[in-house]
């Protein structure tokens, strides 16, 4: 068990000293694109969603003018002193479930706006629970055997670039609903292995940065769906997931081809990098400190639960609330650019406190950060243009750095040879818990409109991660005491032997024991 809650002596952990810092870097910046990529294709939903729901006719719909000009003409021959959306609207959208005609011309038809049930469905547990619960099982099975972790990040990346592929030839929605599946399924394997590799490659001192880079192409992947309504708009949603799905499986080829895969002198792992069968995985991971964990665990479970409720749901806000804010635009670089802003100055601030006080002090950064963060993430949905996005993008800067730091602090914590178990295990709790909040959206929206909804879930979601990470804090530093006396304990007990023998030794006059044999 490796409980680093002060500085953790670098006699422990030499695992980034025989890596080129060429070799390092290279893999670092090659799995930050990778994992922009990664969450550009889970959010590309975002910005095909609309056009897909309308070519396979699924989710919330509201009937709308087909031909305005023949509505009008049929108007002024009723004396009906309405607008065509009205006219369309009326009662419930009868006239396009009967598909009224005047003059043989269709005169209302539905629009599907790409919310609802089936969206929210798509966007959370059909794809975010297999994400979680699946990469557990496949990370250990990886794992008890003689693995080569580079080629799974690699494959990985191929396979689910293949299911966004297949998902532009999908003709209903339960094809989509299956390629989301297995886009959930084989990106499953990708953080804790990646992640994995970068602890190996950047030593205690770097970690928190390096893994804080890497975390940042989520945010560079996710503003770039914004971009891509633009995309969807030139090309369609078909050619648009085909088209990144070939750009992924290239990004793949070239991990599998240019990535060298780290060496690593940690002892604790085994001796062979595998973990053997499932008997010394149980046994190992019942000797980490789980009464520090799972309070990490749920903590960012209820931070992922946040950010997959505002981000699924981001686009909508804007648009019912300002319509005439162009999302494409500006959200595609913001979110990008806070976001990498927020990982990179989370990782530095992680990597100073944790030279201070290991894994305590990592965990602190994140409290602070929240603290700041939660009043501006309220301001952000209740205020309104321009204050509310200056507001929102100093709170994404200050806030959502916390992947790289929780990782690191994780990698503080456990044994090395278990860091890719634990990291999925984080992943499994963090996706499935956190997934699973997005769901509450359309009933609370329905009761209290989306700006509440919004409000209400990702305050709760934020005050909630705090107070759990400031329970784990407490756990550590009581696992830390009961270490430092039971350490005490047995120093007492050596030293106690060692004055017996040091007493008989004089008593038989033996040569004296130099005082730089004595033990310190």
């Amino acid at each position: 068990m490796s409980l680093c809650g002060g500085r953790c002596g670098k006699s422990s952990e030499a695992e980034g000293s025989r890596n080129s810092s060429g070799q390092a870097y290279y893999a670092l910046f090659i799995f930050t694109i990778l994992t922009a990529v990664n969450q550009l294709h889970r959010y590309l939903l975002i910005a095909a969603i609309e056009p897909m729901s309308n070519d396979l006719q699924f989710g919330d719909k509201i009937c709308t003018p087909f031909n305005e000009t023949s509505i009008d003409i049929y108007i002024q021959d009723y004396d009906d002193n309405i607008t065509a959306e009205e006219f369309c609207l009326y009662d419930d959208g009868i006239r396009c479930t009967n598909q009224t005609m005047f003059q043989n011309t269709t005169l209302c038809d539905w629009l599907y706006t790409g919310t609802g049930s089936e969206y929210e469905i798509l966007a959370g547990p059909v794809f975010i629970i297999v994400l979680g619960i699946l990469g557990v099982p496949v990370t250990v099975l990886a794992e008890m055997g003689r693995v080569n972790r580079r080629n799974v990040v690699g494959v990985c990346t191929i396979c689910w670039s293949l299911t966004i592929l297949c998902t532009g030839f999908s003709q209903t929605l339960a094809e989509i609903y299956v390629w989301r599946f297995l886009l959930g399924f084989f990106e499953a394997p990708f953080n804790p292995f990646s992640m994995t590799l970068l602890g190996t490659f950047f030593g205690p001192d770097r970690r928190g940065l390096a893994m804080g880079v890497a975390a940042s192409g989520a945010y560079l992947g996710y503003g770039s769906s914004f971009a891509f309504i633009a995309v969807v708009d030139l090309i369609g949603w078909r050619w648009t997931y085909i088209s990144t799905g070939i750009g992924g499986a290239v990004l793949g080829f070239l991990c599998l081809i240019t990535v060298k895969n780290p060496q690593s002198n940690v002892k604790e792992n085994l001796g062979s990098r595998h973990l053997g069968s499932m008997d010394n995985v149980l046994k190992a991971l019942g000797g980490e400190p789980w009464s520090v964990l799972l309070p990490i665990f749920l903590a960012f479970a209820c931070k992922m639960g946040y950010q997959y409720t505002l981000s699924y749901n981001l686009n909508n806000y804007f648009v019912e609330y300002f319509p005439s804010f162009p999302t494409d635009i500006f959200l595609s670089w913001m979110l990008a650019l806070t976001g990498i802003l927020a990982f990179i100055l989370g990782g530095f601030l992680s990597d100073i406190a944790g030279k201070r006080a290991g894994a305590l002090g990592r965990l602190w950064t994140i409290v602070i950060l929240e603290m700041i963060q939660i009043p501006l993430y309220i301001f952000f949905i209740l205020l309104s243009l321009p204050i509310n996005i200056i507001l929102g993008a100093l709170g994404i800067t200050i806030g959502d750095g916390w992947n790289g730091i929780g990782l690191s602090a994780l990698a503080d914590i456990v044994s090395p040879a278990l860091r890719t178990v634990i990291f999925a295990l984080f992943f499994c709790v963090m996706d499935v818990i956190g997934g699973c909040v997005i769901v509450a959206v359309t009933p609370l929206t329905s009761i209290l409109g989306l700006k509440i909804a919004l409000l209400s879930l990702g305050t709760g979601m934020l005050v909630g991660g705090t107070l759990l990470i400031l329970l784990a804090i407490v756990a550590l530093v009581l696992l830390n005491r009961r270490r430092a006396r039971s350490y005490s304990l047995e120093r007492t007990e050596e030293d106690a032997l060692y004055n017996r023998s040091v007493g008989k030794a004089s008593h038989e006059k033996t040569p004296l024991i130099s005082e730089e044999s004595t033990p310190t």
